[in-house]
């Protein structure tokens, strides 16, 4: 009987064991269109400032915005989170 026990422990925990990493690797294979308007704001450091001020006859302003549009493309994401994308991102 101790056996018997003995083994269908040890089944339960190599199917306990298999159903886990099965989960980890599937794949969601749904495309999602991420694309869409976004905003920024930089910092430019002093040594740039000065630099483009000196060769350019150019102010700059150390703080900059930026607004631009990102076409992005989710192909697929698998379980433990990692994802592939396409990304674009036109300032």
């Amino acid at each position: 009987m101790k056996k018997c026990i003995n083994v269908l422990l040890l089944c339960l925990i190599i199917q306990t064991a298999q159903a886990q990493d099965s989960t980890r690797t599937t794949i969601y294979r749904k495309a999602n269109n991420l694309s869409g308007p976004r905003f920024g704001v930089g910092y430019l450091s002093k040594k740039f400032v000065n630099y483009v001020d000196d060769k350019r006859d150019v102010k700059l302003q150390p703080l900059v915005t930026q607004f631009g549009w990102q076409f992005e493309k989710r192909f697929f994401t698998v379980r433990s989170g990692a994802t592939a994308i396409s990304e674009w991102v036109v300032l």
